[in-house]
């Protein structure tokens, strides 16, 4: 599957979940209020996916490590400023990446130069960025309600969440 084609269906998935959030807060909250226990049994795939997302700490660390500043950086310092994690240091009017990077991605996609670029895992950048907003609004018009993600088992986890 080429590019194209997986951040399109990787979009359509975050619209689907944008959607059906509201719907489960709402129904887990009236589950909570009546009492209702609801116990899931995870998967044995769930444990290594959860190993996986506790790895990816350490990869945020390594990635943050890894941003540096191409020649069309201005200085202005927006990214340490914009740093939830407060991961950038100005040092004589550039910026130095640290080890406590969240992988949050602010420091590139709000750099208004387009100066900031990853050394490693640059796959995890999205070429146009990712708008939370614009995808919010996207998701109240655009999805199409039949739409069944892939079965990989990857995303199994989210299209049973769908799906109930």
């Amino acid at each position: 599957m080429n590019d194209r084609k997986r951040e399109v269906k990787t979009v359509t998935l975050n619209l689907q979940l944008l959607n059906v959030i509201p719907l489960k807060v709402t129904q887990a909250i009236t589950e909570i209020l009546s009492g209702k226990i609801h116990h899931t049994k995870p998967r044995v795939l769930d444990y290594f996916f959860a190993f996986i997302g506790k790895a990816e700490h350490f990869g945020a660390k390594i990635f943050g490590l890894s941003i540096h500043a191409s020649k069309e950086c201005t200085q202005c310092g927006l990214c340490a400023r914009k740093c939830p994690a407060n991961n950038i240091k100005i040092h004589d009017g550039v910026p130095k990446f640290g080890s406590n990077c969240m992988w949050c991605l602010k420091c590139i996609y709000d750099c208004p130069h387009q100066a900031l670029s990853p050394g490693v895992f640059k796959f995890s950048v999205l070429k146009d960025g990712y708008n939370l907003r614009e995808m919010s609004e996207k998701a109240k018009t655009q999805l199409d309600p039949k739409y069944q993600p892939s079965g990989s088992m990857l995303w199994q986890g989210v299209i049973d969440y769908l799906k109930n």
